[in-house]
């Protein structure tokens, strides 16, 4: 869905909650959602149950959970400049 989205105007904050470990390519995603923000906006990415519980999920359920969320050390080194 992010693919065909498009706004000239862009946003102040995108949010992904409990979400990017699910897309497809998460880092297409949030390539695609910095994008998307304006100068100064803000990109948030959360779980309400916490990283961990992804983690957990991950490894009780890999068929379902495949990946858990990027630590800071690992958005860093995708070079998207978002910290």
């Amino acid at each position: 869905f992010l693919k065909e989205f498009g706004d000239d105007s862009g946003f102040d904050g995108i949010i992904f909650c409990s979400a990017l470990h699910d897309m497809p390519e998460p880092v297409a995603a949030l390539e695609k959602a910095k994008s998307l923000l304006r100068p100064g906006g803000k990109l948030v990415i959360l779980h309400a149950q916490g990283a961990s519980h992804v983690l957990g999920q991950v490894k009780a359920n890999p068929v379902m959970v495949k990946r858990g969320l990027p630590s800071a050390e690992e958005l860093g080194a995708m070079d998207l400049g978002l910290l």
